[in-house]
């Protein structure tokens, strides 16, 4: 799998959004995201190594489309992502979680964030 820090998701128009960053890295590390315009949603920057520093919030998208997650001083970064269904087999949310590499070890947990797309609110 090629080298990036940076991912796109596409997220409808309507939905509620959160997100929780932490680091387990002496050095500081960034995480962006931007709208399908190029607006920025939310840069936190978190350094720890005990999972004692993080970012965290929520939003509501006001546009549809492709939006970009940055990791600007990550080598590397792993994404994947799960989905919550109800019994009709509709999506009612989807998390993605993303682990950030900064030096060569690989163990992609110099930084992480979990970014949840809700159905709605409430």
């Amino acid at each position: 799998m090629p080298q990036t820090n940076e991912y796109t998701i596409d997220i409808p128009n309507g939905r509620v959004c959160s997100w929780y960053v932490t680091a387990q890295t002496a050095s500081s590390k960034t995480v962006e995201l931007y709208t399908p315009s190029n607006r920025l949603v939310f840069k936190t920057m978190v350094n720890s190594t005990k999972l004692d520093n993080f970012g965290i919030g929520s939003f509501p998208t006001s546009e549809g489309g492709v939006y970009k997650v940055k990791f600007p001083n990550c080598k590397d970064v792993q994404h994947n992502q799960t989905l919550i269904t109800n019994h009709k087999l509709d999506t009612v949310c989807a998390t993605h979680v993303f682990g950030g590499e900064d030096s060569g070890d690989q163990d992609f947990q110099d930084v992480f964030l979990t970014l949840t797309i809700y159905l709605k609110k409430g």
